[in-house]
Order: C-alpha cells, then structure tokens, then sequence
C-alpha cells in the first residue's frame, strides 16, 4: 500500500511520510467502529499534527484507541518510525478506571495529568487561572527589560514593543482566550518600559493608535 522504505526522518521528501501517516489516520478513522472524542465528532477530527508533533483524539473507548494504536503500527513497519514511548502521554479526564487499564496497556503510554503544554500552549480542562499565563507574562517582561529604556528614545522602546507583542507571544495569544487581568498585566510592563516611569504620560489606547490615525 505505502512504498516509504527509502525515506527516512531529515531526508527532503520526509514530509511526505506525516502526510500519508495523515492520510492513513483519516482512512482508519473511517471506520463505523470509531468513535470520535465528543468535542471533535462534529467536524470528525481524530488528530492533529505540527511537523512530526502528533495529537490523536478518540473517545474513551478501547476500540477507538486500538484503532488509532494499530494505525500507527502499521505506520512504523513501513517507514520505520515509531512513537517515542518516553516523550508520549495519554490524558484521560473522565475515564472509567477498568477502561484506563485496558487504554493505558494497548498504548504503552504514561499517564498525564491536566493541564498540560502543548508547543508552549496551556491546555486544560478548565477556564484557564491567571497563573497559567506565568510563562508568558515572564517572557515578554524578560524580552522588554533586555534593554534599558533609559538608553533608547521613545520611537526606539515603541518600535521594540511592538516587535515583542507582534513575535512569538502573538502566536500564544491567539490560541486560548485571554483574560483580561492577564492583557492588562502585559500592558503594564509595556507602559512601564515605554514611559521609564510608573507615570504614563499618553493613555496606552493612544499609543496603539495606527499612524493615520495619530495627532
């Protein structure tokens, strides 16, 4: 069916092994046997994936799991690839304790617990807490204090906000929502840097403002 045993993981056309993987997870979950996770089965989505990063999702139920389970199988005897044991997890929130065993003994993986990061994402079963913004608030308030605002002019820590905010964090920020105390507390730092006081002389809605639109 797959003719993958000249490719292998840094070759150029290595792409192409997660797309047919893709592929082959869409097919298998085909099946009348699957059952997607309650909160996929609408747009019937069973895995995602970001280069060789694979989320597969299944309703708590063994067969769903096997399914996925005998997919990947398949996948490694033709490319040679298999799932690392030790950097894999499986989170089961609300499973019955005689199917997690079941679940838990067909993967092979470590049990993870909620939340958890995702490329740097918090996901959780829960509204996300203010703490769970910690390492975000840190990194932008740690990318701002790089530099002493006391050494830079005001178009200068301007343009240095808005290559932090508009950066890595951006892509953070446009996953989960946002509270609100969270933004006010990124806005704060940034008024701190900006004016090099606790007194701000411009109202930051000001500052925002697009060119065309400034006094």
């Amino acid at each position: 069916m797959w003719v993958l045993s000249s490719l292998c993981q840094g070759d150029p056309i290595s792409p192409y092994l997660f797309v047919v993987g893709s592929r082959a997870l869409n097919y298998a979950t085909s099946s009348l046997d699957f059952n997607f996770h309650p909160k996929c089965s609408r747009l019937r989505i069973s895995h995602l994936a970001f280069a060789d990063d694979l989320m597969l999702m299944a309703r708590e139920n063994p067969i769903s799991v096997e399914i996925l389970m005998k997919c990947l199988k398949d996948f490694r005897s033709m490319s040679g690839l298999r799932a690392n044991v030790l950097k894999s997890n499986i989170f089961t929130p609300g499973t019955q304790s005689h199917d997690l065993g079941v679940i838990l003994a067909l993967t092979g993986f470590q049990q993870g617990s909620m939340s958890f990061r995702y490329l740097g994402i918090s996901l959780s079963m829960e509204r996300l807490r203010v703490s769970y913004y910690a390492l975000l608030i840190d990194k932008i308030s740690e990318k701002i204090n790089a530099r002493k605002a006391s050494s830079l002019c005001y178009a200068d820590r301007v343009e240095l906000i808005r290559v932090v905010l508009q950066g890595a964090e951006c892509f953070w920020l446009s996953i989960p929502h946002v509270l609100i105390a969270v933004i006010e507390n990124i806005y704060h730092i940034c008024w701190i840097f900006l004016w090099n006081s606790m007194f701000f002389l411009v109202s930051w809605r000001d500052v925002c403002l697009l060119k065309r639109k400034e006094v």
